[in-house]
Order: C-alpha cells, then structure tokens, then sequence
C-alpha cells in the first residue's frame, strides 16, 4: 500500500466526498515524516487533518446518507442482513444518542437515520450536524457537534456523574 493510498484511507471518512488536492496530501506526508520522532503519530495526523479540513466538514441532517457508511446501509431494517451488519472498512454503525448524553445508538438502515433526524429536531429544535472521522475507535466515529447537543451531553454526564459520587457504593 503506497503512502497516498494510506492518507485518502484516513481522510475518507472525515471529509466525506471532499478531497484535498494532492499537493496539499504531499505536504502533509512531508511534515508527517520530519515530526513523527517528536510527537505523537495520533495526534499528529488530528491536528493536521483539522487544519487541512477546516470547519466546513459538518453534514447537516438526513445529508450524512449521502456519505460513507450511511449510504451503504440498507433501506429499511427489514432489509438488514442480521448475520453480518458491519459496514465493510467501518463496522457496525453508531450515532450519539439523544436519549442517554454519553451513549451511542446503532443505526440498522436508512430508515433509522430520518427517525433519528426527526427525534434530534424535535428535542433540540434544529438538525444535527454530524462530523465522520473513520480513523476513530467506534464510539466516536460519528460525532454531533450542534452546540445545544454538546451542552445537553454535558449537562446529562455531570448529572450522572453527581449521582454516583452522591449514592455510589464507596467500594
């Protein structure tokens, strides 16, 4: 696999359908090999797909199906082969919940997407903004970043931590 290949592996679920030039591509690998003895690979490549991506990678609402893997998914969940749900290159696929403020919800089919998107709008009174980052572990390879969403998530792990410093078993 040649380190070209490597990169738009990385990139491909973060920017979705956007592609950075490949100039821009060759400067990153650049700088990725006079860094790489100095900091952390991981960190690394976040900092420079951030700047590289800029903050127009969001995907508003019912969009995300237009995007890698949602456009994968079947369209209905009587359509879902149950003995294999994984997406091929991305694994069974999550969105944050809008009931639990620091879990995650599997989606199933395209039909699940525009409840969530319908369920997200009337709780929070607008669409959810999704940000994709392939390179990231499950939980976090969909991320919200609606401000209202980021403050209600917040709000609901303090509570819940509160809860379990106030009536935890002190074991």
């Amino acid at each position: 696999m040649n380190t070209d290949m490597l990169i738009a592996i990385l990139l491909d679920g973060i920017i979705g359908k956007k592609r950075p030039s490949l100039a821009r591509l060759f400067a990153f690998w650049n700088y990725l090999l006079r860094k790489i003895s100095t900091m952390s690979i991981r960190k690394l490549i976040r900092e420079q797909l951030e700047e590289m991506i800029g903050s127009d990678n969001t995907i508003k609402g019912v969009e995300i199906l237009n995007y890698f893997p949602f456009s994968e998914l079947p369209e209905t969940r009587a359509d879902v082969d149950w003995s294999n749900r994984d997406v091929k290159g991305w694994g069974a696929v999550h969105v944050p919940s809008v009931q639990d403020g620091d879990a995650s919800q599997g989606v199933f089919g395209k039909d699940d997407i525009h409840e969530y998107v319908s369920h997200f709008n009337r709780k929070f009174g607008e669409e959810p903004l999704f940000v994709l980052n392939q390179a990231a572990p499950w939980y976090d390879k969909v991320k919200i970043v609606n401000p209202s969403y980021i403050e209600w998530s917040n709000k609901y792990k303090s509570g819940k931590q509160s809860f379990v410093n106030q009536f935890g078993s002190g074991d």
